[in-house]
């Protein structure tokens, strides 16, 4: 029995070996295989065996691409092909590596995403692929490298125009040119490696042009000897001897005194006057004291103000001259010219919102009592109860002049003496004003005389009105001269000021 069992099994296992050979055989062939068996190369083309046409669209075979039969050249799914396979060149205008866009060097080249490049790579920068010489944004670059050396006239450290020395000779550039003027050079103070923080600049040296500075010399209100501040005894130019320390002179008093009447005839203003005003109040020596009062009580004053508080101080020092706005400024006290002052608006507006109640009052709003007032380059405004500007002071000026909010007159130009009040009126608009006239022109007594000479283009809002009436107390003479197209009016009596449409004054003398 056993030996009839073992001649059993032997078939049997051998039956099943075969079993599994012919399943693997028939189940466990790939698709690719199968469908590669159906291809085949002829005369180049890839074609089927069984309708021996070619294969149209993209087939993989033998590990490469075809296109519609052919090897492919060109690009699939963003892949460049070569003969099929994946390869490395220039592809219409881009340049790939292994199949895909390249971006690095390629026979010192920059690409990125296939195309030469701009940019920084690996700290270099280039240019459409190419190592970059020159400007950009202001940075000098040689061979991609930020670089040291001349550039178009310019010496460059490090990519940067160089303030600072220039190791290689010593000299002093600003901006990357040679310096030509004094300049205090102060180089940063270091501890160690890292600036320090502890420690205040260098003093600095002083160059004339791109050398250290010979010789004695001042820069910025201090004295150098050679390069540094001097001290002690020293020769100016000039050739006086003075003594210093650290670069500032040492004054006695009667010197200090000096330089600070000096001083306030270069600048002309208010605070440089008060300042050496004080110097010589201290000081003993009575005939230096008395020359230098002279010079300083000399001095014509030219203040810029930009605030009411700037202006009341101007117009209250009869040193101060010229008043300059540098910005619009409301006030709700009237505004006072001393005698030959001029106030320039500079286009700025003059608001004098005076708080007196209504009626006749005068003296309310821009009061020219004085004479040779000269009011230039500026609007005049105000809500005050009166005329606006009124003028009592001869030969006034107003140049370049709006005036508007008047709740009379404009301009009101009263002669009340028995004397010539002369006014100018050169490029003068009024507009918006009250019931009487854009300006008006008053000689109160029998021999006064006003004389308004018009030039320059003006324009009027309202009348140019004139208090003649016969046999009243404003029957002075008048001369209106420069006005055109303005018709003249006979007047009769009346008791205010005439209120017409047209002016009623050309050029004219009359009483």
């Amino acid at each position: 029995m056993e030996k009839h069992s073992m001649k059993f099994i032997k078939p049997v296992a051998t039956l099943a070996l075969g079993a599994t050979v012919l399943t693997a055989a028939v189940l466990g062939t790939p698709a690719n295989v199968a469908e590669a068996a159906s291809y085949k190369v002829s005369k180049g083309y890839l074609i089927s065996k069984t309708t021996g046409k070619k294969i149209s669209g993209y087939k993989t075979y033998n590990g490469k691409v075809y296109k519609d039969g052919k090897l492919l050249n060109g690009l699939k799914s963003g892949v460049y092909y070569k003969q099929g396979k994946k390869a490395s060149g220039t592809y219409k205008g881009k340049y790939y590596s292994k199949g895909k866009k390249y971006t690095g060097l390629k026979s010192g080249n920059y690409y990125k995403n296939g195309v030469k490049a701009s940019g920084t790579y690996k700290s270099k920068y280039y240019s459409k692929g190419k190592l970059y010489s020159g400007l950009k944004s202001g940075v000098y670059y040689k061979n991609g490298v930020k670089g040291t050396g001349s550039y178009k006239s310019k010496y460059y450290s490090k990519g940067n125009l160089l303030t600072g020395i220039r190791t290689s000779t010593g000299s002093l550039y600003i901006k990357g040119e040679l310096n030509k003027d004094l300049y205090l050079f102060e180089k940063e103070l270091y501890n160690g490696s890292k600036l320090n923080k502890g420690l205040a600049l260098y003093a600095g040296k002083l160059y004339n042009g791109s050398k250290l500075n010979k010789g004695i010399v001042e820069f910025n209100e201090k004295w150098y000897n050679g390069s540094t501040l001097a001290n002690g005894s020293i020769k100016t130019p000039d050739g006086k001897t003075i003594n210093v320390k650290d670069g500032i002179q040492i004054l006695n008093a009667v010197e200090k005194a000096t330089n600070a009447v000096e001083k306030a005839e270069t600048s002309k203003t208010i605070a440089e006057v008060t300042a050496a005003q004080n110097l010589l109040t201290a000081l003993e020596d009575g005939e230096v004291k008395t020359a230098l009062q002279t010079r300083l009580n000399a001095i014509e004053l030219a203040e810029k103000v930009a605030t009411v508080e700037e202006l009341t101080t101007a117009l209250a020092n009869d040193q101060v001259k010229s008043i300059t706005l540098t910005a619009d400024i409301t006030t709700t006290t009237p505004v006072a010219p001393k005698v030959g002052v001029t106030i320039d608006g500079a286009g700025n507006k003059l608001a004098i919102n005076t708080l007196s109640p209504e009626g006749n009052n005068t003296a309310d709003g821009l009061y020219i009592q004085q004479d040779n007032v000269t009011l230039k380059n500026i609007t005049v405004t105000g809500t005050h109860s009166d005329n606006l500007i009124e003028i009592y002071g001869d030969n006034a000026t107003l140049e370049n002049v709006t005036v508007s909010g008047g709740k009379k007159a404009g301009i009101y130009v009263n002669n009340d003496g028995v004397k010539t009040l002369t006014v100018n009126f050169n490029g003068v608009h009024t507009t918006d004003n009250g019931w009487n006239a854009g300006i008006g022109l008053s000689a109160q007594k029998a021999d006064s005389k006003v004389i308004a000479n018009f030039s320059g283009k003006n324009t009027f809002g309202e009348d140019v009105a004139v208090y003649s009436e016969k046999d009243s107390k404003y029957a002075g003479i008048y001369e209106v001269n420069g006005l055109e197209n303005f018709v003249q009016t006979e007047i009769a009596s009346q008791d205010k000021w005439i209120y017409e449409t047209k002016a009623l004054v050309s050029n004219a003398k009359y009483r």
